[in-house]
């Protein structure tokens, strides 16, 4: 009789175990739903400049201008986790599971954040794939001055969003490693311009220039840079 009492005590206690483990799982399952459809909200083709209220500092903002989703990687940022570092106002659905989001720095760039989603829909699983920093408007005609060979002073003088991918190849180095150059990508309104630095010392200079008008880039995945057209800063 103890035997039988005993066996249904610990039934009874693998079942509630187990209610417990299920409510604490739809918890977190309703909370990530609600997370998500708070993001959606701000789904909009409305103007930018009236839909952005908020400002970042640049530089907590320019902590994400080298991330590049790695598709082995075991850690996915989605879109409801990056709405806790950077409140999303702004979310663009460009269709077939592309969406990017805009985010103002303090000095009036633009973080430009770029998700990948399933083709029929936005779900919860959409993750951060790569991003751009645009400071201000510019064509691949802005840059017709700058043959290979270049110094990165005449480059940075029309586009200074460089500037930041030197610093980040200088940070390396003073934590040990050998930096032999850099490349930067500038989101232009014609298509996805990248320059490699070549180091000589302490002078950069351009070593190449690939322009890719369908502001898309070819690696493990395709990462795509375009965007609205309206969606360039003023």
């Amino acid at each position: 009789m103890k035997r039988t009492i005993l066996l249904l005590a610990l039934v009874l206690c693998v079942v509630l175990s187990a209610c417990t483990f299920n409510s604490r799982e739809d918890e977190a399952l309703d909370s990530l739903g609600h997370a998500h459809e708070q993001v959606i909200e701000h789904l909009s083709d409305g103007e930018f400049q009236t839909l952005l209220t908020q400002t970042h500092p640049e530089d907590e903002l320019l902590r994400y201008l080298h991330f590049v989703f790695q598709p082995t990687a075991g850690h996915r940022e989605t879109l409801a986790n990056f709405n806790t570092v950077f409140p999303i106002e702004v979310l663009r659905d460009m269709g077939e599971g592309r969406l990017y989001t805009m985010h103002q720095a303090d000095n009036g760039g633009i973080l430009y954040a770029f998700f990948a989603s399933t083709p029929d829909g936005i779900t919860q699983a959409a993750w951060l794939q790569h991003t751009a920093f645009v400071m201000k408007s510019l064509a691949i005609n802005d840059f017709a001055g700058i043959p290979i060979g270049s110094s990165f002073e005449a480059v940075e003088a029309i586009d200074p969003v460089v500037t930041h991918f030197k610093q980040n190849a200088l940070m390396w180095e003073e934590q040990g490693f050998a930096v032999n150059g850099f490349i930067s990508r500038h989101l232009l309104t014609d298509g996805l311009l990248v320059f490699t630095f070549h180091r000589d010392g302490e002078i950069f200079a351009v070593s190449d220039m690939q322009f890719h008008p369908n502001f898309t880039i070819a690696g493990e995945i395709i990462f795509d840079y375009s965007i609205l057209p309206q969606d360039f800063p003023q």
